[in-house]
């Protein structure tokens, strides 16, 4: 995806259901994350969402480097912790043992 590239409100409406559901989100649930600049497009755009439906919740966007690249998490940090995010996300991109 180009970094010039928007976010669509259907990408932004299943974005604040996944984090409201599992508490957070990936490029395995939304692949067009694995463009940097594009995360950085969707975290206000999800975060303007779960203000919409009046949650007092805010996402949070960190990058963890693993061995084969970087990987990008949008999380809720009232159900997740910055080392369990990154757990989650290690399992989400299969670098589990």
């Amino acid at each position: 995806m180009e970094p010039t590239a928007t976010v669509s409100r259907l990408q932004k409406t299943e974005g604040a259901d996944l984090i409201m559901d599992q508490g957070f989100l990936t490029e395995r649930e939304e692949p067009a994350m694995m463009d940097q600049d594009w995360c950085h497009e969707l975290l206000p755009q999800i975060n303007d969402e779960m203000r919409l439906r009046t949650l007092p919740n805010r996402v949070v966007l960190k990058q963890f480097h693993y061995y084969s690249g970087l990987g990008t998490i949008l999380y809720d940090p009232t159900q997740l912790t910055a080392a369990q995010a990154k757990q989650v996300l290690m399992h989400a991109l299969g670098y589990h043992k």
